[in-house]
């Protein structure tokens, strides 16, 4: 019997002793737990967020050791969350939106870390062209990975109902009259917009600014050098109604950007006038085929110009994990993933290192366009201008295009110029040397 007692002690001894062998140490532990890079972005639509969701998933496949916490906000409600985050000191260790004036506030404001050794590693000085350069690199110093190319002076038309119409691509204003006339003779709408955001009527406004006053024009006005009360400006507001506003179908502004792709592809109406190439992503999530089903057209006046928003990622200076962040910034840069990711968004890679031959027809045809050249390439005015002035811009669009009267036109363009000359006076306006 004693033997026996003693034996189970033994026993159980050593089970203890090999079950304590097999618990993991805290160094142990720590090796095993994943690494969290919290990202925050704004692409939630249709085709918008499994464009991001295969990167993120192709990234973490290369990167068993990095989990991606993400959060998805609307655009507006973005930049207020990040605004917080620097307030609080409690940032994301990565973010991504429209590249120019609100990166480069952030970076003036010390809220933005630079990312020249990841912009090294990849080569960005040689795979990207000077029109991307010019709006992320400052002061010596890389502060955004560019990732996507979207052109947002093109006129998106409903090509059955061009050819049943008997009508083709134009590239002045009194013969784009004409297109819509004949579209409303026939019981077609000419235009269809898209309400929800004020950026949509804004965007319809600016080939009308290049169309009188041409890219240098359209400069002048970014940097402030242009006033809003002038003869010239309340002309080109008068074209902006005559060819845009008086031809917008009834109920636009109950659409948002994507519904709008509905009515277009429907034939109720001909023509979406100036949308980013997003929107092309959306047609193609939709099973619709360039060219054969929709096609696109510079809007007159800027055949020669290629108004870009720019997408890309950036690190905050208080990132609490930065290297993940810019592992991530390395994988974006690279061509197969610039050329999925673009192709699945509607957009065209700021990577040269992508052939163009990877583009479906459409989008070879604006590849071909940013690459010409004789194209001038002009950032996006909402990513050059001040946040406080661009709103004001764009509800000032969006008002007109609701009551298009003189009164409400009056009243905008005084309240543009107040804001005008408080930003000029403030010195808020920056030279992009574009």
């Amino acid at each position: 019997m004693k033997k026996s007692v003693i034996l189970l002690i033994l026993l159980l001894s050593a089970a203890l002793t090999w079950s304590a062998g097999q618990q993991e140490t805290p160094a142990e532990q720590g090796s095993a737990a994943k690494q969290v890079l919290e990202y925050w972005h704004f692409w939630g639509g249709k085709s918008e967020y499994p464009a991001i969701k295969k990167v993120m998933d192709a990234f973490t496949a290369q990167h068993p050791e990095i989990e991606i916490k993400e959060s998805n906000f609307g655009n507006a409600e973005l930049r207020r969350q990040l605004e917080l985050s620097f307030m609080a000191g409690d940032p994301p260790d990565m973010y991504n939106g429209p590249v120019g004036y609100g990166f480069r506030s952030y970076q003036m404001a010390g809220h933005l870390q630079p990312i020249s050794d990841v912009w090294k590693e990849v080569d960005g000085e040689n795979i990207f062209p000077e029109g991307v350069k010019s709006v992320v690199t400052w002061e010596g110093e890389a502060w955004t990975m560019p990732a996507l190319v979207f052109q947002t002076n093109n006129v998106y038309y409903n090509v059955k109902v061009f050819n049943e119409t008997g009508v083709a691509p134009v590239t002045n204003y009194e013969d784009f009259q004409k297109i819509c006339n004949k579209l409303k003779a026939s019981g077609v709408n000419a235009l269809i917009g898209a309400g929800g955001s004020a950026t949509w009527t804004q965007y319809a406004l600016f080939p009308f600014v290049i169309n009188e006053l041409g890219p240098q024009g359209y400069k002048d006005m970014a940097q402030g050098n242009l006033e809003f009360d002038s003869a010239v400006m309340k002309k080109l507001w008068g074209q902006y109604k005559q060819y845009y506003v008086d031809n917008l179908m009834e109920g636009w502004a109950g659409y948002n950007w994507e519904e709008a792709a509905k009515p277009l592809m429907e034939g109720t109406a001909g023509m979406y006038f100036c949308q980013g190439d997003w929107f092309a992503g959306v047609l193609l999530t939709d099973g619709y085929e360039p060219v054969k089903d929709f096609n696109i057209f510079p809007a007159p006046g800027t055949s020669e110009v290629f108004i870009a928003q720019i997408g890309g990622f950036s690190v905050p200076a208080k990132a609490k994990n930065p290297e993940a962040a810019k592992l991530f910034m390395k994988h974006v840069a690279e061509p197969s993933v610039q050329q999925e990711f673009n192709a699945m968004m509607g957009g065209i890679a700021p990577n040269k290192n992508v052939s163009p031959e990877s583009y479906d027809t459409l989008h070879k045809l604006i590849y071909a366009h940013f690459n010409n050249p004789k194209t001038t390439v002009l950032p996006n005015f909402n990513a050059v201008v001040t946040p406080d002035f661009n709103r004001e811009l764009a509800k000032a669009s969006e008002t007109f295009c609701t009551d298009p009267s003189d009164a409400v036109l009056k009243g905008a363009l005084e309240g543009l110029e107040a804001i005008r000359e408080e930003n000029l006076a403030s010195g808020k306006f920056l030279d992009w040397g574009f």
